[in-house]
């Protein structure tokens, strides 16, 4: 049977019609649907120049993007967030430099690392009094040096006396919180500090012509490690995977806006613009998982052994250290890790 016409207009069988629009009203129903509520998480957020990517992905809600709903604590360094934060039930991740991480794995504990965030050559500094006689390394023979224990800048302190021919036991190692060091060099309780920025800065800042600053390039090629608890990143593997898809976020921000990226550090740690680009000129801030990372965790454990007794020393293969699926998931060409397909990784 043919449609019949009526006013000019076709005219459809009312099973035509029905049908029209239960379709319509399925399309409308699939639209009305509500986001899945973003997960929760939370994010020790380590104040450190070598977290500029954590850093970022706060200050433009690029967890938020991802589907995240984070709760902020913040720490002085990447030790206190894995102290104070991840192992006190604090926090859910975070950052830190490799040796506080490499420490932790000594102790035996259940701690993963996700993915590399930054690598340096040149992040840390000595900054001494000059009327405690120093002008050069080889001075701080003999002399009170400040850092924060079992830390990078502490191993970084080693490390710089030794490229200089001078022994550590022959320098006076002081232990500081890092937020106390300045204060303590600028009262003349020690003679010098080995640390990192803003306190490189404030420490320049208060001792004016009195001060000294020495970097050293390539003593000590540091990591920012982002990590987790074991059992949680495996049971929160979504949530670990929408972090680091954050994080590249992150990455590709601070490429294409350079300046914008230094502006937003610089705020965030209260350091002079001009400081906050040369901290990013002289990092890679890359998320990866590189096995470069592997060689300078076995040195850090090494030295370890020397400075810090462990109640649990573990040697086993540091690739179980390795939480590698998230990232592969997310872009599996960041990771650079020889014998992967000879071994069982989380």
């Amino acid at each position: 049977m043919k449609p019949q016409l009526e006013s000019g207009r076709t005219r459809r069988p009312a099973g035509m019609a029905a049908l029209g629009l239960l379709l319509a009203l399925l399309t409308t129903l699939v639209g009305c649907e509500r986001p899945a509520a973003p997960l929760p998480i939370r994010i020790g957020l380590a104040m450190q120049p070598s977290a500029v990517l954590m850093i970022l992905a706060r200050e433009q809600a690029f967890f938020e993007q991802e589907g995240l709903a984070p709760a902020y604590t913040t720490y002085p360094g990447g030790k206190r967030a894995l102290t104070e934060g991840l192992f006190a039930d604090q926090a859910d991740i975070t950052s830190t430099a490799d040796l506080p991480a490499a420490e932790v794995l000594r102790e035996g504990k259940d701690l993963v690392i996700a993915a590399t965030l930054q690598s340096a050559r040149s992040i840390n500094s000595i900054v001494a009094r000059r009327d405690s006689g120093i002008s050069r390394i080889a001075d701080l023979a003999g002399k009170r040096v400040g850092t924060q224990q079992i830390s990078a800048v502490h191993f970084f302190l080693d490390r710089i006396l030794q490229a200089n021919g001078v022994e550590s036991a022959r320098v006076v190692h002081a232990y500081y919180p890092a937020e106390q060091l300045v204060a303590a060099l600028a009262a003349g309780k020690i003679d010098a500090l080995s640390m990192r920025e803003p306190y490189v800065s404030q420490a320049l800042a208060q001792l004016g012509a009195n001060g000294v600053a020495f970097e050293a390039p390539w003593v000590y090629p540091q990591f920012e490690v982002l990590v987790a608890r074991r059992g949680y990143a495996q049971s929160h593997a979504e949530e670990v995977k929408r972090v680091l898809r954050a994080l590249l976020r992150a990455e590709r921000f601070l490429v294409a806006q350079p300046r914008e990226a230094a502006a937003i550090l610089a705020r965030s740690m209260k350091l002079a613009p001009a400081v906050a680009q040369q901290v990013l000129a002289q990092t890679i801030n890359r998320v990866s998982l590189s096995q470069a990372l592997l060689p300078m965790l076995e040195t850090q454990l090494r030295w370890l052994d020397t400075r810090s007794p462990a109640t649990a020393h573990v040697t086993g293969n540091l690739l179980d250290a390795l939480h590698l699926g998230s990232l592969q998931a997310v872009d599996s060409l960041r990771i650079d890790i020889a014998g992967l397909s000879q071994h069982e990784h989380p």
